[in-house]
């Protein structure tokens, strides 16, 4: 019922839709998200990914198909597009409510823009101290 809903509401209220449904987590990783794409000057991520996701479903009309329980506190989600692609997403309960897990979908691209952002840091100081930066990608040799 809850995916139902954030789907039939994301064509009025787009990201707001997602955004009034996601996690504590997905919150605080959608503020991170926001802040370091800033900082790294990311133009080739989405400005939001609510956004994105909003328009996904309410353009593409997945419905949900079953779920399964693995935790009280833990549901997934079985779904299909409209075109026929199967997905499936994960729900948490808080507050007496269901709300969509998006901190598994982004916790890899904030990651990566932690990243980004150290190695941005480091290249920055070296070509403020006119030191030149052998290596920056994969040195992780500390």
């Amino acid at each position: 019922e809850a995916f139902d809903e954030m789907v039939a509401a994301s064509g009025e209220e787009g990201p707001g839709a997602v955004e009034s449904r996601i996690s504590r987590e997905s919150h605080a990783l959608l503020e991170e998200y926001l802040e370091r794409a800033i900082e790294v000057r990311a133009t080739n991520l989405p400005a939001n990914p609510t956004e994105v996701l909003a328009a996904q479903l309410a353009g593409q009309g997945p419905k949900a198909t079953g779920e399964e329980f693995t935790a009280p506190d833990t549901a997934w989600v079985d779904l299909v597009y409209a075109s026929g692609v199967p997905a499936r997403v994960r729900y948490v309960r808080e507050g007496g409510g269901w709300r969509f897990d998006l901190a598994r979908e982004m916790e890899a691209v904030v990651e990566q823009l932690r990243e980004a952002e150290e190695v941005l840091e480091v290249y920055g100081a070296a070509r403020r101290e006119g030191r030149a930066v052998e290596r920056m990608w994969g040195d992780d040799d500390d």
